[in-house]
């Protein structure tokens, strides 16, 4: 059932972004017992990955808020993470597929900003809400 209103393709596209959200919340999950059970990472470089994850999050987010016609900032996402020569860990494994997700979401976000609602409650909390 569609809601009245919205366009087909916005809400598959919304669909597509909650997918990509259940995989991140799987990977963080993988994340957390892996974290229990070793310590892969230097402290550098956990603090480097911890940093563009945050980044990344805060950025679809505003991408979803504030996106704009000439919104063409770059941003963490759009550069390649140097990475130290090495094995990679199951750990470094996990938060690359993340920051992955997190890079598709972005561009999802970008995709569907004119398609969203212009009407109803959406529209209205949005509005409202401080700045």
């Amino acid at each position: 059932m569609q809601e009245p209103g919205f366009d087909t393709e916005y809400l598959s596209e919304m669909h597509l972004w909650v997918t990509h959200s259940q995989f991140i919340v799987e990977h963080i999950n993988v994340l957390t017992t892996l974290s229990r059970e070793h310590t892969m990472l230097t402290p550098d470089l956990a603090e480097k990955y911890l940093q563009s994850c945050e980044v990344a999050l805060q950025q679809c987010q505003q991408r979803l808020d504030f996106h704009s016609e000439e919104d063409h900032s770059r941003n963490v996402m759009d550069e390649e993470i140097k990475i130290p020569l090495g094995p990679v860990t199951i750990v470094e494994r996990q938060l690359n597929q993340i920051l992955s997700h997190l890079k598709v979401m972005r561009t999802i976000s970008s995709l569907v900003w004119r398609q969203r609602p212009h009407h109803g409650q959406w529209l209205l909390s949005k509005k409202s809400s401080p700045k």
